[in-house]
């Protein structure tokens, strides 16, 4: 990755989220492995990729699935108006002692109900 390229992905904005995800460790052929699922909590998340602390990062190129559950609000003065479900792909690309940054590789969101 150019320096270009590097600048260009930092301006896509992050939002500083402490969001609950279950990460599982995926093979090459984007099976999960058994007994590879763990809890984490972003740190925050943009267009783009998602970092997590974790005492125990994974190593960097780990291809992992994971699922978000995000609320979703009309405006910052009113209630929750529903969740959305997040199903990303992706690969570690940064692991540091406070956790480890994902890039997402294929990513969905869906709407699963009214709060």
């Amino acid at each position: 990755m150019d320096a270009v390229e590097k600048n260009e992905k930092r301006r896509l904005e992050r939002f500083e989220l402490n969001i609950p995800a279950l990460i599982a460790i995926s093979e090459l052929n984007q099976q999960v492995k058994e007994n590879s699922y763990t809890y984490l909590l972003t740190r925050d998340l943009s267009g783009i990729g998602v970092f997590f602390h974790t005492k125990y990062p994974l190593l960097t190129k780990t291809e992992v699935r994971i699922d978000l559950i995000i609320e979703l609000r009309r405006s910052s003065n009113s209630s929750s108006s529903g969740f959305a479900l997040m199903e990303a792909t992706g690969k570690v690309v940064r692991s540091e002692t406070a956790g480890m940054a994902v890039n997402f590789e294929n990513h969905k969101i869906s709407p699963i109900g009214k709060a």
